[in-house]
């Protein structure tokens, strides 16, 4: 991960999805850096960091999205950085969750993101000036059972922003995308799970919820990625990617060299998948 030289002046930064977990961190602390930070909640009058100018903002829907950045635009006459943090997670084979609700998943992590950008580019391209960060996952690589929405509609970001860093690097814009693995954040805890429970999923079910539990109690603070995130913005020259955790910056290396079989076969062992370690599961993978 590099991160080549900063730029100290203030800037205006929007971020969505700022009314808890990385967004709040990220708020809160570009905030305490001197900038001018509107953070964003589906919620009205959810409360913010502390300095951090709140904006009510549901990603699903366009005129609230055109809303939220024209309030910005009006009161400080230019965008510096769009954060892209807002995002739904369900939890549940991909059997048992209802379609609708996979199809709202995606309106939120991707259209939603879309959404946003296509709103602030306009006056982003007017100054030749700007910077899109997005946040996706670990599971753009690497798909756990259970996550197959969630990791097909953060694929489809990474994709997407890969693209747009392409078509906008002329225009004097700059693109990157922050993957993190595990963050100990209420995300995943406040996940939606799916309704029914098939019997035949409880033995994978339970082997995973152990391993994860393992995983997020021992996960870095949400405030250790936001200080990534602020080194991102500040960048003259920011990367295309940047991969925070052991488990984010190791699993996509190993998918690439080693065999899809036996990369899989690790997979389901130390993530608590394998049959024969289902009652005892234990993640290593090079963490």
């Amino acid at each position: 991960m590099k991160l080549r030289e900063h730029q100290s002046e203030s800037k205006v930064i929007l971020i969505t999805g700022a009314s808890s977990g990385i967004g709040w961190a990220t708020a809160e602390r570009f905030q305490k850096g001197g900038h001018r930070v509107f953070g964003t909640s589906r919620t009205p009058g959810a409360p913010g960091p502390k300095g951090v100018s709140m904006v009510p903002l549901d990603v699903d829907r366009d005129e609230s999205v055109r809303a939220c950045v024209e309030s910005i635009l009006s009161a400080t006459g230019h965008l510096d950085v769009l954060i892209n943090n807002a995002g739904r997670l369900i939890f549940g084979p991909s059997e048992e969750v209802p379609l609708a609700e996979a199809q709202r998943l995606f309106e939120t992590n991707l259209w939603g993101t879309v959404r946003m950008v296509n709103a602030v580019l306009p006056a982003m391209r007017a100054r030749r000036k700007g910077q899109l960060i997005f946040i996706g996952s670990m599971a753009a690589w690497v798909a756990l059972p259970f996550n197959g929405f969630y990791a097909a509609s953060k694929a489809a970001l990474s994709r997407y922003a890969e693209s747009l860093r392409h078509e906008t690097l002329h225009l004097g814009l700059h693109v990157s995308l922050v993957e993190p693995g595990e963050i100990a954040t209420p995300f995943w805890k406040n996940a939606l799970h799916s309704p029914s429970q098939l019997s035949e999923y409880a033995p994978i079910r339970e082997g995973l919820h152990r391993t994860l539990q393992g995983m997020f109690g021992s996960a870095p603070p949400p405030g250790a990625l936001a200080a990534i995130i602020e080194k991102i913005a500040g960048s003259a020259d920011p990367d295309p990617v940047y991969r925070f955790g052991g488990l984010a910056r190791r699993l996509p290396w190993m998918r690439v060299l080693f065999p899809a079989r036996f990369f899989e076969r690790g997979l389901r062992k130390n993530f608590g998948l394998d049959p024969r370690s289902l009652a005892k599961p234990k993640l290593r993978l090079g963490v």
